[in-house]
């Protein structure tokens, strides 16, 4: 197909004239052919987009399976799921129990422990006599105890307290109130050894406050003994009060604690104190 011509000029040889020609340009190939060719370039196309879908199919099926959990798998993730249930469940069962404990004891439980601990530590640490001025006689300090309850002095501190040095401490328990004072009064001169700071004294002017009270103690029963050993000790050596002026001080205390809650009562307990070290 003969798609322009160009236009050429060549002369006559005779005449010595030049007359126009037309001479065809070598023909482009057929429109058809470039059609033809899109087509398979479209055919070839088509088979790799189909093929490249087919492999991304199959390569999701097998990332599906491989993704996928086994039955002994599905097992092992329900039992591991079931213990770290039952793990929880106790501990939150163990927490209610313990708060509910709390709340049916209140503050008692800790008061049967600290007391006779506290007791005890005092007891060890008992003052006999002290020398207040140099080149004077050391004063006796007098130990007092009844049915109420007993005083003496200590050079046992807590390691939270604020007084240091010689204490008088004294424990009185009132029955009506089923509630236990604890008396604390520091001494740094002979006027603080005066009976109108001690609670159990009849001269007490009610001045000192309580540095503590225990709320619920049924039962705080002192017995004084001139033994120091539990074995020699009978009943006819153990008093209610303690007035024995050979020896100011007793051998033994005996002490029966019970303390009450507002939903359970402590079995009473009985504690045996030796008096020094």
């Amino acid at each position: 197909m003969i798609e322009k011509f160009n236009l050429c000029l060549t002369g006559n040889p005779c005449l010595g004239e030049k007359l126009p020609i037309y001479k065809a340009q070598e023909s482009l190939k057929p429109e058809c052919t470039p059609v033809h060719e899109d087509f398979k370039l479209l055919q070839q196309r088509s088979r790799w987009v189909s093929f490249r879908s087919n492999t991304n199919f199959i390569s999701r099926i097998h990332s599906t399976r491989e993704k996928g959990f086994t039955l002994l798998e599905l097992l092992v993730a329900m039992l591991m799921v079931s213990m770290v249930t039952i793990i929880i469940a106790q501990a939150l069962k163990l927490s209610i129990n313990s708060w509910d404990r709390a709340q049916r004891e209140g503050d008692t439980f800790q008061a049967r422990i600290v007391i006779p601990s506290l007791l005890r530590k005092q007891l060890d640490s008992i003052v006999r006599e002290k020398v207040f001025a140099q080149g004077q006689a050391p004063v006796k300090l007098v130990f007092k105890g009844n049915e109420k309850g007993l005083s003496f002095f200590t050079s046992f501190t807590p390691m939270a307290g604020n007084l240091t040095g010689l204490l008088r401490v004294t424990y009185v328990h009132d029955k009506e109130k089923s509630t236990l004072f604890l008396y604390q009064k520091l001494i740094l001169t002979l006027e603080d050894l005066k009976d109108i700071y001690c609670p159990l004294s009849e001269v007490w002017d009610r001045q000192l406050e309580p540095s503590g009270k225990i709320v619920g103690t049924r039962l705080f029963d002192i017995r004084y003994s001139k033994e120091k050993s539990l074995s020699d000790t009978d009943s006819d050596s153990v008093a209610n009060i303690w007035e024995n002026t050979k020896n100011q001080y007793p051998g033994s205390i005996f002490l029966n604690f019970q303390t009450i809650a507002k939903k359970m009562t402590s079995n009473p307990e009985l504690w045996h104190f030796n008096i020094g070290t």
